[in-house]
Protein backbone atom coordinates (compact mmCIF):
# COMPACT_ATOMS: atom_id res chain seq x y z
CA UNK A 1 0.00 0.00 0.00
CA UNK A 2 1.26 3.45 -0.90
CA UNK A 3 0.50 5.45 2.26
CA UNK A 4 1.68 8.80 0.81
CA UNK A 5 3.05 9.59 4.28
CA UNK A 6 3.15 8.17 7.80
CA UNK A 7 4.66 11.23 9.42
CA UNK A 8 1.60 12.38 11.41
CA UNK A 9 1.33 9.93 14.28
CA UNK A 10 -2.36 9.50 13.50
CA UNK A 11 -1.53 7.85 10.15
CA UNK A 12 0.58 5.13 11.77
CA UNK A 13 -2.00 4.32 14.42
CA UNK A 14 -4.87 4.31 11.93
CA UNK A 15 -2.86 1.95 9.73
CA UNK A 16 -2.30 -0.42 12.66
CA UNK A 17 -5.93 -0.14 13.75
CA UNK A 18 -7.18 -1.09 10.27
CA UNK A 19 -4.64 -3.93 9.95
CA UNK A 20 -5.74 -5.37 13.29
CA UNK A 21 -9.43 -4.96 12.45
CA UNK A 22 -9.14 -6.77 9.11
CA UNK A 23 -6.51 -9.38 10.16
CA UNK A 24 -3.75 -8.24 7.79
CA UNK A 25 -0.59 -10.21 8.64
CA UNK A 26 1.91 -8.42 6.39
CA UNK A 27 1.45 -5.02 4.75
CA UNK A 28 4.05 -3.82 2.26
CA UNK A 29 4.40 -0.05 2.55
CA UNK A 30 5.57 2.50 0.00
CA UNK A 31 6.20 6.23 0.25
CA UNK A 32 6.05 6.43 4.04
CA UNK A 33 8.35 9.52 3.90
CA UNK A 34 10.04 8.80 7.22
CA UNK A 35 13.71 9.74 7.22
CA UNK A 36 16.19 8.25 9.71
CA UNK A 37 19.94 7.70 9.87
CA UNK A 38 19.80 3.95 10.50
CA UNK A 39 19.80 1.45 7.65
CA UNK A 40 16.52 0.07 9.00
CA UNK A 41 14.23 1.37 11.71
CA UNK A 42 11.90 -0.75 13.85
CA UNK A 43 9.13 0.31 16.22
CA UNK A 44 6.16 -1.39 17.87
CA UNK A 45 2.66 0.04 17.70
CA UNK A 46 0.01 -1.92 19.60
CA UNK A 47 2.02 -5.16 19.19
CA UNK A 48 2.42 -4.61 15.43
CA UNK A 49 6.00 -4.14 14.23
CA UNK A 50 6.73 -1.35 11.77
CA UNK A 51 10.04 -1.81 9.90
CA UNK A 52 11.09 0.91 7.47
CA UNK A 53 13.99 1.73 5.18
CA UNK A 54 14.69 5.45 5.29
CA UNK A 55 13.18 7.85 2.80
CA UNK A 56 15.46 10.09 0.75
CA UNK A 57 15.88 13.86 0.83
CA UNK A 58 15.17 15.84 -2.32
CA UNK A 59 16.62 19.19 -3.43
CA UNK A 60 14.45 21.15 -0.99
CA UNK A 61 15.30 18.80 1.91
CA UNK A 62 11.86 17.15 1.93
CA UNK A 63 11.54 13.42 2.62
CA UNK A 64 10.35 11.42 -0.39
CA UNK A 65 9.74 7.73 -0.99
CA UNK A 66 10.67 5.03 1.50
CA UNK A 67 9.57 1.39 1.74
CA UNK A 68 8.83 -0.89 4.66
CA UNK A 69 6.62 -3.52 6.28
CA UNK A 70 3.92 -3.66 8.94
CA UNK A 71 4.01 -7.11 10.58
CA UNK A 72 1.32 -8.63 12.81
CA UNK A 73 2.16 -10.42 16.10
CA UNK A 74 1.36 -13.74 14.40
CA UNK A 75 3.84 -13.16 11.58
CA UNK A 76 6.50 -11.83 13.99
CA UNK A 77 6.83 -15.31 15.49
CA UNK A 78 8.12 -16.57 12.12
CA UNK A 79 10.28 -13.55 11.26
CA UNK A 80 13.80 -14.48 10.20
CA UNK A 81 15.34 -11.29 8.83
CA UNK A 82 14.76 -8.03 6.97
CA UNK A 83 17.14 -6.71 4.31
CA UNK A 84 17.32 -3.34 2.61
CA UNK A 85 18.47 -3.59 -1.02
CA UNK A 86 17.95 -0.01 -2.18
CA UNK A 87 15.79 2.91 -1.09
CA UNK A 88 13.06 1.41 -3.31
CA UNK A 89 13.43 -2.32 -2.47
CA UNK A 90 13.26 -4.13 0.88
CA UNK A 91 13.03 -7.88 1.66
CA UNK A 92 11.30 -9.82 4.42
CA UNK A 93 12.11 -13.48 5.17
CA UNK A 94 9.69 -15.66 7.14
CA UNK A 95 10.09 -19.20 8.39
CA UNK A 96 7.45 -21.53 6.99
CA UNK A 97 6.71 -24.56 4.85
CA UNK A 98 8.14 -23.51 2.46
CA UNK A 99 10.04 -20.39 3.50
CA UNK A 100 8.34 -17.16 2.50
CA UNK A 101 10.10 -14.15 1.00
CA UNK A 102 8.17 -10.90 0.59
CA UNK A 103 9.57 -7.93 -1.33
CA UNK A 104 8.14 -4.43 -0.99
CA UNK A 105 8.94 -2.18 -3.96
CA UNK A 106 8.30 1.39 -5.07
CA UNK A 107 9.01 1.81 -8.80
CA UNK A 108 9.80 5.11 -10.53
CA UNK A 109 6.86 6.84 -12.18
CA UNK A 110 6.12 6.37 -15.86
CA UNK A 111 7.53 9.83 -16.69
CA UNK A 112 10.83 9.20 -14.86
CA UNK A 113 14.17 8.97 -16.65
CA UNK A 114 14.86 5.67 -18.40
CA UNK A 115 18.08 5.35 -16.42
CA UNK A 116 16.11 5.38 -13.14
CA UNK A 117 13.75 2.68 -14.41
CA UNK A 118 16.64 0.58 -15.68
CA UNK A 119 18.49 0.85 -12.36
CA UNK A 120 15.36 -0.13 -10.43
CA UNK A 121 14.60 -3.24 -12.49
CA UNK A 122 18.29 -4.24 -12.56
CA UNK A 123 18.36 -4.23 -8.75
CA UNK A 124 15.05 -6.07 -8.59
CA UNK A 125 16.26 -8.69 -11.08
CA UNK A 126 19.40 -9.36 -9.05
CA UNK A 127 17.38 -9.58 -5.86
CA UNK A 128 14.84 -12.06 -7.23
CA UNK A 129 17.58 -14.16 -8.85
CA UNK A 130 19.28 -14.54 -5.44
CA UNK A 131 16.18 -16.04 -3.79
CA UNK A 132 16.09 -19.88 -3.73
CA UNK A 133 13.69 -21.22 -6.39
CA UNK A 134 11.74 -23.33 -3.89
CA UNK A 135 10.90 -20.29 -1.71
CA UNK A 136 7.38 -18.94 -1.78
CA UNK A 137 7.91 -15.46 -3.26
CA UNK A 138 5.60 -12.44 -3.26
CA UNK A 139 6.50 -9.03 -4.69
CA UNK A 140 4.12 -6.26 -3.66
CA UNK A 141 4.17 -2.56 -4.27
CA UNK A 142 3.46 0.54 -6.28
CA UNK A 143 4.85 -0.27 -9.74
CA UNK A 144 3.34 2.86 -11.37
CA UNK A 145 2.46 0.55 -14.27
CA UNK A 146 -0.69 0.16 -16.36
CA UNK A 147 -1.42 -3.21 -17.96
CA UNK A 148 -3.65 -3.52 -21.02
CA UNK A 149 -5.61 -6.49 -22.42
CA UNK A 150 -2.62 -7.48 -24.55
CA UNK A 151 -0.66 -8.61 -21.46
CA UNK A 152 -3.35 -9.18 -18.80
CA UNK A 153 -6.73 -10.91 -18.70
CA UNK A 154 -8.77 -8.89 -16.21
CA UNK A 155 -7.42 -5.35 -16.30
CA UNK A 156 -8.77 -1.84 -15.88
CA UNK A 157 -6.83 -0.08 -18.65
CA UNK A 158 -7.26 -0.29 -22.44
CA UNK A 159 -3.52 -0.10 -23.16
CA UNK A 160 -0.14 -0.87 -21.58
CA UNK A 161 2.23 2.00 -20.79
CA UNK A 162 6.03 1.87 -20.71
CA UNK A 163 6.17 0.84 -17.05
CA UNK A 164 3.61 -1.84 -17.83
CA UNK A 165 5.88 -3.31 -20.50
CA UNK A 166 8.80 -3.37 -18.06
CA UNK A 167 6.63 -5.03 -15.40
CA UNK A 168 5.32 -7.64 -17.84
CA UNK A 169 8.83 -8.49 -19.09
CA UNK A 170 10.08 -8.78 -15.51
CA UNK A 171 7.21 -11.11 -14.53
CA UNK A 172 7.76 -13.29 -17.60
CA UNK A 173 11.49 -13.55 -16.94
CA UNK A 174 11.05 -14.79 -13.37
CA UNK A 175 7.82 -16.81 -13.90
CA UNK A 176 5.67 -14.53 -11.74
CA UNK A 177 1.89 -14.24 -11.88
CA UNK A 178 0.06 -10.93 -11.44
CA UNK A 179 -2.61 -11.66 -8.82
CA UNK A 180 -4.56 -8.44 -9.47
CA UNK A 181 -5.42 -9.43 -13.03
CA UNK A 182 -5.86 -13.15 -12.32
CA UNK A 183 -9.32 -12.86 -10.74
CA UNK A 184 -12.35 -11.39 -12.47
CA UNK A 185 -13.65 -8.43 -10.47
CA UNK A 186 -15.98 -5.50 -11.06
CA UNK A 187 -14.17 -2.31 -11.98
CA UNK A 188 -14.85 -0.65 -8.63
CA UNK A 189 -12.76 -3.38 -6.98
CA UNK A 190 -9.87 -3.14 -9.46
CA UNK A 191 -8.63 0.45 -9.20
CA UNK A 192 -5.86 1.17 -6.68
CA UNK A 193 -5.15 4.90 -7.18
CA UNK A 194 -7.32 7.96 -7.69
CA UNK A 195 -5.65 11.05 -9.12
CA UNK A 196 -6.69 14.64 -8.28
CA UNK A 197 -8.92 14.69 -11.40
CA UNK A 198 -10.96 11.77 -9.99
CA UNK A 199 -9.60 9.35 -12.61
CA UNK A 200 -9.01 5.83 -11.31
CA UNK A 201 -5.95 3.72 -12.15
CA UNK A 202 -4.63 0.23 -11.44
CA UNK A 203 -0.93 0.75 -10.71
CA UNK A 204 -0.35 -1.24 -7.47
CA UNK A 205 0.21 -4.98 -7.94
CA UNK A 206 0.95 -8.23 -6.13
CA UNK A 207 3.20 -10.67 -8.01
CA UNK A 208 3.35 -14.31 -6.89
CA UNK A 209 5.76 -17.05 -7.89
CA UNK A 210 3.98 -19.32 -10.39
CA UNK A 211 5.06 -22.49 -8.59
CA UNK A 212 2.93 -21.53 -5.58
CA UNK A 213 0.11 -19.63 -7.33
CA UNK A 214 -2.53 -22.11 -6.11
CA UNK A 215 -1.89 -20.80 -2.59
CA UNK A 216 -3.54 -17.51 -3.62
CA UNK A 217 -7.31 -17.64 -3.15
CA UNK A 218 -8.26 -14.03 -3.93
CA UNK A 219 -6.81 -10.61 -4.60
CA UNK A 220 -8.55 -7.23 -4.84
CA UNK A 221 -8.42 -3.61 -3.71
CA UNK A 222 -10.27 -2.47 -0.57
CA UNK A 223 -11.30 0.82 1.03
CA UNK A 224 -10.45 -0.42 4.54
CA UNK A 225 -7.51 2.02 4.92
CA UNK A 226 -9.52 5.18 4.23
CA UNK A 227 -8.64 6.63 7.65
CA UNK A 228 -4.93 6.55 6.73
CA UNK A 229 -5.66 9.40 4.31
CA UNK A 230 -3.94 8.08 1.19
CA UNK A 231 -5.20 8.39 -2.38
CA UNK A 232 -4.13 4.76 -2.89
CA UNK A 233 -6.18 1.76 -1.82
CA UNK A 234 -4.71 -1.32 -0.21
CA UNK A 235 -4.44 -4.37 -2.47
CA UNK A 236 -5.12 -7.42 -0.31
CA UNK A 237 -4.00 -10.89 -1.34
CA UNK A 238 -5.57 -13.82 0.49
CA UNK A 239 -3.19 -16.79 0.54
CA UNK A 240 -2.93 -20.01 2.52
CA UNK A 241 0.53 -19.97 4.08
CA UNK A 242 1.94 -22.42 6.60
CA UNK A 243 3.93 -20.38 9.12
CA UNK A 244 6.59 -22.11 11.18
CA UNK A 245 7.24 -20.54 14.56
CA UNK A 246 10.93 -19.95 15.24
CA UNK A 247 12.36 -22.13 18.00
CA UNK A 248 13.03 -20.25 21.21
CA UNK A 249 14.78 -21.43 24.37
CA UNK A 250 12.41 -22.54 27.11
CA UNK A 251 11.75 -19.78 29.61
CA UNK A 252 12.71 -20.19 33.25
CA UNK A 253 9.54 -21.06 35.22
CA UNK A 254 10.88 -19.18 38.24
CA UNK A 255 10.92 -15.91 36.26
CA UNK A 256 7.10 -15.87 36.29
CA UNK A 257 6.83 -16.38 40.07
CA UNK A 258 5.93 -13.39 42.23
CA UNK A 259 8.63 -13.67 44.89
CA UNK A 260 7.53 -10.42 46.54
CA UNK A 261 4.45 -12.25 47.77
CA UNK A 262 6.68 -14.00 50.35
CA UNK A 263 7.70 -10.67 51.90
CA UNK A 264 4.10 -9.50 52.08
CA UNK A 265 2.48 -12.64 53.52
CA UNK A 266 3.95 -14.30 56.65
CA UNK A 267 1.58 -17.31 56.43
CA UNK A 268 2.59 -17.95 52.84
CA UNK A 269 6.25 -17.65 53.83
CA UNK A 270 5.82 -20.29 56.55
CA UNK A 271 3.83 -22.60 54.25
CA UNK A 272 6.48 -22.27 51.53
CA UNK A 273 9.32 -23.13 53.95
CA UNK A 274 7.44 -26.21 55.19
CA UNK A 275 6.67 -27.41 51.64
CA UNK A 276 10.30 -26.97 50.52
CA UNK A 277 11.52 -28.91 53.55
CA UNK A 278 9.03 -31.74 52.99
CA UNK A 279 9.83 -31.93 49.29
CA UNK A 280 13.57 -31.96 49.94
CA UNK A 281 13.33 -34.71 52.56
CA UNK A 282 11.16 -36.81 50.23
CA UNK A 283 13.69 -36.51 47.42
CA UNK A 284 16.55 -37.26 49.79
CA UNK A 285 14.94 -40.55 50.82
CA UNK A 286 14.11 -41.50 47.22
CA UNK A 287 17.69 -41.44 45.98
CA UNK A 288 20.47 -41.02 48.48
CA UNK A 289 23.11 -41.18 45.70
CA UNK A 290 22.18 -37.77 44.36
CA UNK A 291 23.98 -34.68 45.58
CA UNK A 292 22.12 -32.45 48.03
CA UNK A 293 22.22 -29.26 45.93
CA UNK A 294 20.32 -30.55 42.84
CA UNK A 295 17.61 -31.99 45.09
CA UNK A 296 17.37 -28.72 47.02
CA UNK A 297 16.97 -26.75 43.79
CA UNK A 298 14.32 -29.19 42.60
CA UNK A 299 12.41 -28.73 45.85
CA UNK A 300 12.66 -24.91 45.66
CA UNK A 301 11.60 -24.76 41.99
CA UNK A 302 8.72 -27.23 42.18
CA UNK A 303 7.29 -25.71 45.37
CA UNK A 304 7.57 -22.13 44.04
CA UNK A 305 5.80 -22.97 40.77
CA UNK A 306 3.00 -24.90 42.49
CA UNK A 307 2.47 -22.71 45.57
CA UNK A 308 3.44 -19.11 44.90
CA UNK A 309 1.29 -16.76 42.81
CA UNK A 310 2.36 -15.64 39.35
CA UNK A 311 3.53 -12.12 38.58
CA UNK A 312 0.63 -9.90 37.51
CA UNK A 313 0.77 -9.01 33.82
CA UNK A 314 1.35 -5.32 33.28
CA UNK A 315 -0.99 -3.72 30.81
CA UNK A 316 0.72 -1.22 28.59
CA UNK A 317 -0.93 2.15 28.61
CA UNK A 318 -2.44 2.89 25.21
CA UNK A 319 -2.95 6.64 24.92
CA UNK A 320 -4.78 6.24 21.59
CA UNK A 321 -7.75 4.22 22.85
CA UNK A 322 -9.58 7.47 23.53
CA UNK A 323 -13.33 7.49 22.62
CA UNK A 324 -12.80 10.88 20.98
CA UNK A 325 -10.36 9.29 18.51
CA UNK A 326 -12.88 6.59 17.70
CA UNK A 327 -15.64 9.11 16.97
CA UNK A 328 -13.38 11.22 14.71
CA UNK A 329 -12.21 8.07 12.92
CA UNK A 330 -15.82 7.15 12.15
CA UNK A 331 -16.43 10.70 10.98
CA UNK A 332 -13.46 10.45 8.60
CA UNK A 333 -14.63 7.10 7.23
CA UNK A 334 -18.12 8.53 6.63
CA UNK A 335 -16.66 11.57 4.86
CA UNK A 336 -14.52 9.29 2.66
CA UNK A 337 -17.57 7.19 1.76
CA UNK A 338 -19.59 10.29 0.82
CA UNK A 339 -16.76 11.58 -1.34
CA UNK A 340 -16.49 8.25 -3.18
CA UNK A 341 -20.22 7.93 -3.83
CA UNK A 342 -20.94 11.59 -4.63
CA UNK A 343 -17.68 13.41 -5.48
CA UNK A 344 -17.80 17.20 -5.32
CA UNK A 345 -15.78 20.11 -4.02
CA UNK A 346 -17.95 20.17 -0.89
CA UNK A 347 -17.37 16.49 -0.05
CA UNK A 348 -13.66 16.90 -0.81
CA UNK A 349 -13.41 19.81 1.65
CA UNK A 350 -15.32 17.80 4.26
CA UNK A 351 -12.90 14.90 3.82
CA UNK A 352 -9.83 17.11 4.22
CA UNK A 353 -11.35 18.77 7.29
CA UNK A 354 -12.06 15.35 8.85
CA UNK A 355 -8.41 14.34 8.29
CA UNK A 356 -7.15 17.48 10.01
CA UNK A 357 -9.54 16.99 12.93
CA UNK A 358 -8.34 13.41 13.43
CA UNK A 359 -4.71 14.57 13.34
CA UNK A 360 -5.49 17.24 15.95
CA UNK A 361 -7.16 14.69 18.26
CA UNK A 362 -4.13 12.39 18.00
CA UNK A 363 -1.81 15.31 18.76
CA UNK A 364 -3.82 16.20 21.87
CA UNK A 365 -3.82 12.56 23.04
CA UNK A 366 -0.05 12.38 22.54
CA UNK A 367 0.47 15.55 24.56
CA UNK A 368 -1.65 14.20 27.43
CA UNK A 369 0.27 10.93 27.37
CA UNK A 370 3.67 12.66 27.43
CA UNK A 371 2.59 15.00 30.25
CA UNK A 372 1.28 12.11 32.37
CA UNK A 373 4.41 10.02 31.74
CA UNK A 374 6.66 12.97 32.61
CA UNK A 375 4.81 13.46 35.90
CA UNK A 376 5.21 9.76 36.70
CA UNK A 377 8.90 9.98 35.83
CA UNK A 378 9.42 12.91 38.23
CA UNK A 379 7.65 10.98 40.99
CA UNK A 380 9.64 7.76 40.53
CA UNK A 381 12.92 9.72 40.37
CA UNK A 382 12.21 11.45 43.69
CA UNK A 383 11.36 8.07 45.25
CA UNK A 384 14.60 6.51 43.89
CA UNK A 385 12.63 3.94 41.86
CA UNK A 386 15.21 3.86 39.10
CA UNK A 387 14.00 0.67 37.45
CA UNK A 388 10.52 2.11 37.00
CA UNK A 389 12.01 5.39 35.78
CA UNK A 390 13.96 3.64 33.03
CA UNK A 391 10.85 1.67 32.05
CA UNK A 392 8.96 4.96 31.57
CA UNK A 393 11.86 6.40 29.55
CA UNK A 394 11.95 3.35 27.26
CA UNK A 395 8.18 3.52 26.84
CA UNK A 396 8.33 7.20 25.91
CA UNK A 397 11.24 6.79 23.51
CA UNK A 398 9.87 3.61 21.97
CA UNK A 399 13.21 1.90 22.55
CA UNK A 400 11.70 -1.40 23.70
CA UNK A 401 12.30 -3.58 20.67
CA UNK A 402 14.83 -6.35 20.29
CA UNK A 403 16.97 -6.60 17.15
CA UNK A 404 14.84 -7.94 14.31
CA UNK A 405 17.73 -9.09 12.13
CA UNK A 406 19.68 -12.27 12.77
CA UNK A 407 23.14 -13.39 11.79
CA UNK A 408 22.78 -15.57 8.69
CA UNK A 409 23.65 -19.23 9.08
CA UNK A 410 21.88 -22.48 9.81
CA UNK A 411 24.13 -23.43 12.74
CA UNK A 412 26.59 -21.93 15.20
CA UNK A 413 29.63 -22.77 13.05
CA UNK A 414 28.25 -20.88 10.05
CA UNK A 415 27.30 -17.87 12.19
CA UNK A 416 30.79 -17.86 13.77
CA UNK A 417 32.30 -17.89 10.29
CA UNK A 418 30.15 -14.84 9.36
CA UNK A 419 31.46 -12.96 12.41
CA UNK A 420 35.04 -13.96 11.61
CA UNK A 421 34.77 -12.77 8.01
CA UNK A 422 33.11 -9.54 9.14
CA UNK A 423 35.89 -8.57 11.57
CA UNK A 424 38.58 -9.73 9.18
CA UNK A 425 37.21 -7.34 6.57
CA UNK A 426 37.18 -4.55 9.17
CA UNK A 427 40.71 -5.15 10.49
CA UNK A 428 42.28 -6.09 7.19
CA UNK A 429 45.12 -8.56 6.68
CA UNK A 430 47.17 -9.72 9.66
CA UNK A 431 50.32 -7.62 10.05
CA UNK A 432 53.72 -9.31 10.57
CA UNK A 433 55.29 -8.98 14.05
CA UNK A 434 57.78 -6.13 14.51
CA UNK A 435 61.49 -6.77 13.98
CA UNK A 436 63.00 -6.33 17.44
CA UNK A 437 66.52 -6.33 16.01
CA UNK A 438 65.97 -3.07 14.14
CA UNK A 439 67.74 0.09 15.39
CA UNK A 440 64.40 1.59 16.36
CA UNK A 441 64.08 -0.83 19.28
CA UNK A 442 67.78 -0.73 20.28
CA UNK A 443 68.44 3.02 20.50
CA UNK A 444 68.56 4.30 24.07
CA UNK A 445 66.01 7.03 24.61
CA UNK A 446 67.82 8.73 27.50
CA UNK A 447 70.54 8.19 30.07
CA UNK A 448 69.73 6.54 33.37
CA UNK A 449 68.01 8.94 35.75
CA UNK A 450 69.20 9.38 39.38
CA UNK A 451 66.20 7.68 40.92
CA UNK A 452 66.68 6.00 44.30
CA UNK A 453 64.99 2.60 44.14
CA UNK A 454 65.90 1.55 47.71
CA UNK A 455 63.17 1.04 50.35
CA UNK A 456 61.72 4.17 51.92
CA UNK A 457 63.58 5.56 54.94
CA UNK A 458 61.93 6.85 58.08
CA UNK A 459 62.73 10.43 57.10
CA UNK A 460 61.06 9.94 53.71
CA UNK A 461 57.98 8.45 55.34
Amino acid sequence: MNTRTLNPISRMHELVHAASLHNNDIICLQEHRQHHQDLLSSQYINKYQLITASAEKNSINASVGGVGFLISPKAQKSLLSVEKVTSRIILLHLNGTPRLTVISVYAPTNCSEDSDKSAFYSSLNRTVSSIPPHNLLAICGDFNAKLGPDVAIHTLHPATNNNGDLLHDFAQQHRLVNCNTRFQKPKQKMWTYEDPKRSKHQIDFVLWRKKWINSVKDCQAFNTMAAVGSDHRIVTCFAQISYRVNKKPASDPLSKVDWKALSRNADLRHEYAVEVSNRYNALLHEDSKEHDYPMLMDAVTTTAVNLLPKKPQRRKNNPYSDPDIKSHREKLQLAALKHRTDPSFETKDSLEAAKKELDAVYTAATKRYVDESTARLDSTHEEYRHSTSWSIIRELSGNTSTPFTKIPGDNSSERLKVWYDHFQSLLGEERPPPDLSSPFFNNRVSEELPVDCAPFSLEEL
